[in-house]
């Protein structure tokens, strides 16, 4: 047999449903229809107005934050093609930026703005976003925002913030004052470990922890 022959798996029907970096079924989040909705009333004002009320979005790891909010942009998007009222949007995570100034670049590197090889000083950045305000709205995620939020030598969300045509949605699973498996990778696996998997992820309070044990186990 050759070495690096695929076998496919007699217990999951599709192993990639259990790999922390696949997308949900159909690209639609799980489970969240109601957060989605509440999240795209609290938004739609960007179509009318040109900016709408900021979100902060927090929640332990693996609740499905990040998939959610890339959902809610794609959506956006396409809204704003279908009613011809256009709206540039942006993911940015903080957590691999690292920096005021890199979440700023990165964040006019996914809208396209011309950048020189060498790198500018940041109120040059700033001049490129607020010259790119000037054509349509901008609604700006930024994932694991306290990576950033409390560097106040460049206070970048509070600039952002102050912006004409700018809306922030802020996601974070540390800043906070206080999943279900799709139907065809259940299909094989007994409800007796199924309630052992959720035991151990509930105590983790990381759901990614019990997707592991049940692609482990599998």
């Amino acid at each position: 047999m050759p070495m690096f022959e695929y076998i496919k798996s007699s217990i999951l029907l599709d192993p990639t449903i259990l790999d922390s970096q696949s997308d949900p079924p159909d690209g639609v989040p799980l489970c969240r229809q109601e957060d989605l909705t509440f999240m795209a009333s609290n938004i739609s004002d960007i179509f009318a107005m040109g900016r709408a009320r900021n979100m902060f979005v927090w929640g332990l790891p693996g609740t499905g934050k990040t998939a959610c909010i890339q959902y809610l942009l794609k959506e956006t998007e396409s809204h704003s093609k279908r009613i011809n009222s256009p709206v540039s949007t942006v993911y940015v995570n903080a957590g691999r930026t690292r920096s005021p100034y890199s979440t700023l670049l990165q964040i006019l590197k996914q809208l396209n703005v011309p950048l020189p090889d060498v790198g500018w000083q940041f109120f040059r950045l700033k001049q490129a976003i607020e010259s790119t305000l000037k054509e349509k709205p901008l609604l700006i995620a930024v994932d694991e925002v306290e990576g950033i939020l409390y560097k106040e030598k460049e206070p970048l969300i509070y600039y952002l913030n102050r912006q004409p045509k700018t809306t922030l949605i802020l996601i974070s699973n540390k800043l906070s004052q206080a999943t279900q498996l799709p139907e065809r990778c259940l299909s094989t696996i007994s409800d007796e470990l199924i309630s052992i998997v959720a035991k151990a992820t509930s105590d983790t309070n990381d759901i990614r922890f019990g997707i592991s044990m049940l692609l482990t186990a599998a």
